[in-house]
C-alpha cells in the first residue's frame, strides 16, 4: 500500500529546500547557466495556468504541458513543461521522481502552495515578489548542479498577491544528463511566466 506524503512533512521538507537554494543559490545565480541561445526559442504556445494566481507563459509547440503530473500529492498543484511526453511520475516527499524522466528531457516544473493571508504572511525567507505585470527571470533560478539522478536542477521560489491572499510558486528546471542544446530553450519560458496585471 502506497501512502501519500502528510501535507505537514511535506511542507517542511520544501520549506527547508526553498531556504537552501535561496540561500545557496542565490549567490549562485548569476553564474549558475552556461550561455543560453538568447531569442533562440520560438514559443508559439501560450496558457494561463490553472490554479491561481493563474500567470500565464508561452512555450515551443513540440513541449508537452501537463497538470497534476505528480498524482501522490494533493499540495501543491503542479504544471509541468517538457520537452518529452511524459507519463504520471510517482514522487519523493513531493517532488517529481526523475528517474521516470527521459534522460534526454528539460523539464519545467511549477509548484502553486495553498494561499495565505497576505497580512499574516512571514516573507523572511527571500522570495522574489511576482509583481502584477512582472515576469519571472530564469538568472532568478539558483543552484545547476547535478543532483543524486544526475539531472541539473536550477530553483527559484517566488510570491505573488492576489486580492487579499499571497500564493507562493517555486519554479524547478531539471536537466537532464543527455539534454542537448535544446534545453536552453527553457531559460525562454522561465522568463516568459508573468503574473498577469
Amino acid at each position: 500500500m502506497t501512502s501519500s506524503p502528510s501535507r505537514h512533512g511535506l511542507l517542511k521538507r520544501r520549506s527547508l529546500l526553498k531556504l537552501g537554494a535561496i540561500g545557496a543559490g542565490a549567490a549562485t545565480a548569476a553564474g549558475a547557466a552556461p550561455p543560453g541561445r538568447a531569442g533562440a526559442a520560438v514559443l508559439d504556445t501560450s496558457i494561463t495556468s490553472p490554479y491561481p494566481p493563474y500567470l500565464t507563459f508561452s512555450y515551443p509547440s513540440s513541449w508537452f504541458m501537463h497538470t497534476a503530473l505528480i498524482p501522490g500529492v494533493v499540495m501543491p498543484y503542479d504544471v509541468i513543461v517538457c520537452n518529452r511526453h511524459l507519463s504520471p511520475l510517482p514522487d519523493i516527499a513531493g517532488a517529481p521522481d526523475l528517474r521516470a524522466v527521459p534522460g534526454d528531457a528539460t523539464m519545467l516544473v511549477l509548484l502553486f502552495w495553498e494561499p495565505v493571508p497576505a497580512a499574516k504572511a512571514n516573507l523572511s525567507g527571500g522570495p522574489v515578489r511576482l509583481q502584477k505585470g512582472m515576469a519571472m527571470r530564469f538568472s532568478d533560478l539558483g543552484g545547476g548542479q547535478r543532483n543524486w539522478h544526475n539531472f541539473r536542477a536550477f530553483t527559484g521560489w517566488y510570491v505573488a498577491t492576489s486580492g487579499d491572499l499571497l500564493y507562493s510558486i517555486e519554479a524547478d528546471v531539471y536537466v537532464g544528463p543527455d539534454a542537448g542544446a535544446e534545453w536552453k530553450d527553457v531559460q525562454s519560458i522561465v522568463s516568459s511566466i508573468r503574473h498577469p496585471g
